[in-house]
Parts: C-alpha cells; structure tokens; sequence
C-alpha cells in the first residue's frame, strides 16, 4: 500500500470512530484472540490511531462468510491482502486453509500481525507465513501466495528449529504455553513433527490432508482495502497478478460502503465502490456480488454496510 497523503472518509452511519468490534466464534465455540494496536481504549488510541492495527466490521463479515462456507476452504491456500492484525487470514487457517500468507505493507503493523499469528496458533494445524508487500510497486505479486514450509537439515540446532517453527506459524511463542514443558523441548517436538509436505503434524486430520494434493484453486482475501481510492490501481494489479498465478483461485473482498464528507453533508451513493469498479475494469477484472445465501447472512448485520465483493479476471 502507498502511503500518500489521504481524504479524509467517514462511515456512512457517521462519524470515524473506533468502536470494538467482535469476530464470530469457531465452530468449535473458540474465539481467536487477535490483538489491536494501540490496545482499544487507550490514550495512545485516541491520539494516534493505527487504522490497519484495528479490526473493522468488514473483517467481521467476511469471516462470518468464511464459517458459512467453510467446505469450500478446506485444504486451499489463502493470501490476505492488507492483513492489518490478521484476524481474516487466521480465521482461514482455524476453518482449515492448508496455508496462509498473511500480508500487507504497512511497517507498522508488522510486529502485530507476527505476534497474532504466533498467539493463535493452538487453533490451526496450518502453515502461516507473514511478509510485507506493497502493491503495484513493480514486486513479483504472485510469489505471495504462501509456500509450504521445509523441514530443517538433519542436525539442526534447537536456534534454527526454533526459527523454523516461528516462520511459519507452529506456535511455540512462551514458555507457559506448553504446560510445563520447557520451550527447548517444545520447539523440538513442534519441528520435528513438521511433514515433508510442510504441515504440523499434530492431528490425524492434519496428517490426512498432508497426504493428499493440495486443491489447484486458492483464495484472495481482503477487507476494507477499498478505503483510499489511490489504493485501488495498485490494489486491482496485485489481484491480477495473484488470480493469473493461479487460474481457479477466487478473490473476495469485503468492502465498506461510505460516504464522501463535505461541509453540507454526505454523497449520496458509494463513491469507494463506484472508482474501485471502474479501475478494476480498466485492470481486467470484473466486480461482482458475492452469490448466495451465505454472502447475504454474512453481510446482513445491522450498522455495518458490508458487502461481499468477488473480483474475477475477464
């Protein structure tokens, strides 16, 4: 993402403001624990707000879309597009994503999205990565889709497991976290039982998809990426060039409706949309409403003017 200078947006229902929002639970009843930055609430919050540090509603609604269609993610890999706090991307891997990359491009969020992937990964078996890329900066886009991780050389040391492990999401953050076991012995265990296919091998399930060929389709996730409309060129040519890496890949995004401010009040109509439409069809790509019941469920909450957006190349 740029960072030029911004208009200034509001949501349609107000003014920006910077209420909790709550993600829907697992279908096990477990709730990701997914930090902000600065923690909601405090000074630091209210002086200086880190808009990609917050969890907006648009990243609540496509993760209830996520959980209604949950079939159609398992076994896929996931790239996460402007991944903020990364509660999107982590929602996939918990419903069963093989592999996520989590990115954006802002530096400042960069250790929160690190330290939630690490936090959350008792509730996933899969392999998440987070790097940073900027689009349409001339990078090779479609490297982002995430790899599978590699075993460590035989005779590695507890430091290069441990690097391997942190890498790619396998969840060895503290101590405390092993109940009682000592973080050498955790770390070993978690990198030893990495497969050759490069998935923790911590459940029967997880050894079962590790032994099938990964589905030659994958998912583009983003939510609220359509709030500067500068953004939106770069933006659709990193969708582009991610749909082109893999053919039978789907790109969905969840975006905001807002309104332009002016003195006298609020445009009418959806001004984000309506230049995002336009420049993604100047890129070759085609906009359409997410199809089906699922899409409308989980765009249906009150106050939260969401909608489910799928970008296909044409």
């Amino acid at each position: 993402m740029r960072n030029a200078a911004r208009p200034f947006f509001t949501h349609s229902g107000g003014a920006l403001g910077f209420a909790p929002v709550t993600l829907p639970p697992l279908p096990s009843g477990a709730v990701l624990d997914v930090r902000e930055c600065p923690p909601p609430g405090s000074l630091a919050a209210a002086r200086a707000p880190v808009l990609g540090g917050r969890v907006w509603p648009a990243a609540a609604a496509l993760c209830r879309w996520l959980r209604l269609s949950r079939p159609a993610l398992l076994g896929l890999p996931v790239v996460e597009l402007g991944s903020g706090t990364g509660a999107v991307g982590l929602y996939a891997a918990a419903l069963g994503a093989s592999r996520v990359a989590l990115t954006d491009g802002s530096a400042e969020v960069m250790d929160l999205l690190r330290a939630n992937a690490t936090r959350n990964a008792p509730h996933h078996s899969a392999v998440v990565s987070v790097s940073a890329l900027r689009w349409g900066e001339g990078n090779d886009a479609a490297a982002a889709w995430p790899q599978a991780a590699e075993p460590p050389a035989a005779g590695a040391t507890v430091g290069e497991k441990r690097r391997t492990v942190r890498e790619h999401g396998l969840g060895v953050p503290t101590r405390g976290d092993f109940r009682g076991k000592g973080e050498k012995d955790a770390v070993v265990a978690a990198c030893d039982g990495l497969s050759e296919c490069g998935m923790p091998d911590s459940s029967n399930a997880a050894r079962n998809a590790a032994s099938e060929a990964e589905p030659a389709g994958g998912l583009v996730l983003g939510s609220d990426l359509t709030y500067f409309v500068d953004d939106h060129r770069p933006l659709c040519d990193t969708i582009a060039a991610l749909l082109a890496a893999r053919p039978l890949a789907r790109a969905v995004l969840a975006h905001q409706r807002r309104g332009l401010l002016f003195r006298g009040g609020r445009t009418p109509g959806d001004h984000h949309l309506d230049h995002f439409c336009a420049v993604a069809a100047a890129s070759g790509l085609r906009v359409t409403a997410v199809p089906g019941a699922a899409a409308e469920a989980a765009s249906g909450a009150a106050g939260e003017n969401v909608s489910l957006l799928e970008v296909e190349a044409v």
